[in-house]
């Protein structure tokens, strides 16, 4: 390696013709992050990014990485900036492009946590300067997290100059802008004075403020208050100028992350009603702000899950949702076939006193069937009655058949089903001369009366087996009937 260095030293000496050129400025080389847990590239990108973010501090001479590479290539040394991560190795690599300073380090991925640490190392004397490190929980924000890092380097080293001229009130510095020195910014002048002989220190003399920049120095001026009026200070041509020690940057976001499982798997996730993804086998990361967030997790036949959780910054919080089965509900659904006893009583007072008790009674069925909240029936009835004593027109017995269907509405309420509708019947009364029973013969077509028309029927069904219900004709004054039943409902056993 030895010879290797000897015959590229030659070499390195035309990349330090450029470094040379910048004055007081530092030279220092940004080596690429090892990767630990990352890709190579995700750490090459990063490691660009930082050197983009030290360029742009205009505090530093720093060496493009293909410049640095292209001079490693034509002397054939075997050394290139992907592949140097040991701190040995960085500090021989730093010395031959002809650095003050390095910048070797890592990209880490552990626990689902990133981070990037670095060390700042002397090349001069191979010792580590100081080290930093800045964590964040997400891949893109690396580079908020390289930019912290810039930043603290500019921290610790600030830029530093030399007063080089004294007009009145005015002085001149040789830092410019291109040391990234900017109008408003603040410095430090120091002088080096020795209090006790054989050990100098630097003494604060004045603060001074830039109003005017050119790239190559910049003129400062002492801010007039009482103080300063009263008790002006000297500054001196090689005092020292110090600048300001940090840069702006951006806090690095402070997330929560919500580990959502369900079981079945694949269930839709919403939090504060977004859409989220679809869990997974090994669950569903979703990253939030802390604080309190309404999460839904949701799978067709099933239940869904509905909760509201708070989250704490940094805190990986796992929601576990196991959603039960949901079965779909039949539809409502009760199959009619009745037997009732009913009732009919005229509507009409003459022909109702011409009746024994003024009511026919009989027996009644139907067949029919409530679906969800329709109802449909069809049935027949027959009825009888005596005719009242001295009364009757002279006949004996009535008797009434009847045919009807009609449709409606239900409301399934649990226990109790009411409902009402309306339809049409066909009936005939039959009136006799002599008791039937008795085996006498009736009056013959003479004694029939026709019946058909509209009804109106409304009911109640009694925990799907007792069935009361009550029927009216209409548009028949002098035959109009009440008719009230009850009975079984057989089907609903």
């Amino acid at each position: 390696m030895s010879l290797r260095l000897t015959g590229v030293l030659s070499a390195a000496l035309v990349l330090s013709v450029r470094i040379a050129g910048a004055g007081e400025r530092l030279r220092v080389v940004v080596n690429d992050l090892d990767a630990n847990g990352v890709s190579a590239q995700v750490a090459r990108v990063v490691s660009d990014h930082l050197r983009v973010k030290l360029i742009e501090t205009r505090r530093f001479v720093i060496p493009e990485r293909e410049k640095m590479e292209a001079v490693l290539a034509e002397q054939s040394v075997g050394l290139t900036l992907g592949q140097c991560f040991s701190q040995e190795c960085a500090i021989e690599l730093g010395r031959l492009l002809q650095a003050n300073k390095m910048v070797v380090g890592t990209v880490s991925l552990l626990n689902q946590t990133y981070s990037i640490s670095i060390r700042f190392l002397d090349l001069e004397t191979g010792a580590a300067e100081f080290s930093a490190e800045e964590k964040c929980q997400n891949m893109d924000d690396l580079f908020l997290a390289a930019e912290r890092l810039a930043a603290r380097i500019v921290a610790y080293i600030p830029p530093r100059g030399r007063v080089t001229a004294v007009s009145g009130d005015h002085i001149i510095i040789d830092l410019g802008s291109q040391d990234g020195v900017s109008v408003g910014m603040d410095f430090r002048i120091l002088r080096k004075v020795e209090r006790v002989p054989g050990y100098p220190e630097e003494e604060q003399i004045a603060v001074a403020r830039a109003t005017s920049v050119q790239p190559a120095w910049s003129r400062i001026e002492i801010p007039r208050t009482s103080s300063t009026l009263m008790r002006a200070p000297v500054v001196q041509e090689n005092d020292i100028v110090v600048g300001p020690q940090s840069v702006a940057v951006n806090e690095l976001p402070q997330y929560a992350f919500l580990m959502v499982y369900s079981r079945p798997v694949g269930a839709e996730v919403y939090v504060d009603n977004l859409f989220q993804g679809r869990t997974k086998e090994n669950g569903l990361e979703v990253r939030l702000a802390a604080g309190r967030h309404a999460v839904r997790v949701s799978a067709p036949a099933h239940k869904t899950d509905e909760r509201t959780v708070e989250l704490r910054p940094n805190q990986r919080m796992p929601y576990n949702a196991t959603l039960d089965p949901q079965l779909r509900r039949p539809p409502f659904s009760l199959q009619i076939s009745s037997f009732s006893y009913v009732r009919q009583r005229p509507g009409n007072e003459a022909f109702r006193q011409q009746l024994d008790g003024e009511a026919l009674q009989g027996v009644q069925t139907g067949y029919g069937r409530i679906y969800r909240n329709f109802m449909t029936e069809i049935g027949g009835s027959w009825t009888f009655a005596n005719m009242a004593p001295e009364k009757g027109y002279g006949l004996n017995e009535v008797h009434r058949l009847t045919l009807h269907g009609h449709l409606g509405f239900a409301v399934p309420l649990g226990f109790v089903i009411p409902y009402g509708g309306a339809g049409y019947e066909f009936g005939q009364f039959m009136f006799n001369s002599g008791n039937v029973l008795a085996g006498q013969e009736n009056l013959g077509a003479s004694g029939k009366i026709g019946h058909d028309g509209w009804y109106w029927t409304a009911g109640v069904f009694v925990g799907r087996w007792l069935q009361v219900s009550y029927r009216r004709t209409w548009g028949r004054p002098e035959t109009d009937l009440g008719m009230w039943s009850v009975g079984l409902n057989l089907s609903g056993f």
